[in-house]
C-alpha cells in the first residue's frame, strides 16, 4: 500500500474571508513548495494615517502642561493663604504695640519697634518697623515652599506682608 500525503503539494491557502486578499505566495527555492501567503489591502481600504503614532508624544507633554497649571493653582494659593497669615501676625504684633502706644506713658519710636521685634520673634518672623508719631508700619517677608512646582524646579515663592496701624491718644 502506498501513502500520499496531502501536503506534498504544499498546503491549500485559508480561505478568504472579506479581510485580506491573497496576491500570491512566496515560494522557496530549493524546494518549491509555499512558504506563506503574502497579504495585501483590500483595494476601498482607506490610507494609512500620517498622524498615526502623535499621540505618543502628545501625552506626556499634555501631562506635564495640566501639572503645571495645577501646580499653579495650588501653589499660588498657598502662597496666598500664607500671605495672608503674615500680614494676620504682623497686625496681631502692631495692634500689641499699638495699645502701648496709646497710653498715657508713651514709650519712645525705639522701645515701639524693639516691642514689635520682640512680639515677631516669637512668632518666628522677622521684619521691618517703621513708627511715625502715631503711625505704625510693620512688613513682614517670607518664602512659601512650592508643593508641586517643585517639579519644574521652582522650590519657593517670595512672599510679603505690610501692615500699617495708627493709634490715637487717650484722653
Amino acid at each position: 500500500m502506498r501513502m500520499t500525503s496531502r501536503l506534498v503539494g504544499g498546503a491549500p491557502p485559508p480561505p478568504d474571508r472579506g479581510r485580506i486578499r491573497l496576491a500570491g505566495t512566496l515560494s522557496r527555492p530549493d524546494r518549491g513548495n509555499p512558504v506563506r501567503p503574502i497579504a495585501t489591502p483590500r483595494p476601498n481600504d482607506p490610507p494609512p494615517d500620517p498622524e498615526s503614532g502623535r499621540i505618543v508624544t502628545m501625552a506626556p507633554v499634555a501631562a506635564l502642561a495640566a501639572l503645571i497649571c495645577v501646580g499653579i493653582g495650588v501653589d499660588f494659593s498657598g502662597q496666598a493663604l500664607m500671605e495672608q497669615a503674615l500680614r494676620d501676625d504682623a497686625a496681631h504684633c502692631a495692634r500689641q504695640v499699638s495699645t502701648q502706644m496709646a497710653a498715657p506713658t508713651t514709650p519712645g519710636h525705639e522701645s515701639a519697634a524693639a516691642a514689635v521685634r520682640q512680639c515677631l520673634s516669637q512668632l518666628g518672623l522677622t521684619g521691618k518697623i517703621e513708627v511715625d508719631g502715631a503711625t505704625l508700619t510693620v512688613t513682614v517677608d517670607g518664602r512659601y515652599a512650592t508643593r508641586l512646582l517643585s517639579v519644574v524646579a521652582i522650590d519657593n515663592l517670595p512672599v510679603h506682608g505690610v501692615v500699617t496701624v495708627t493709634t490715637r491718644a487717650r484722653r
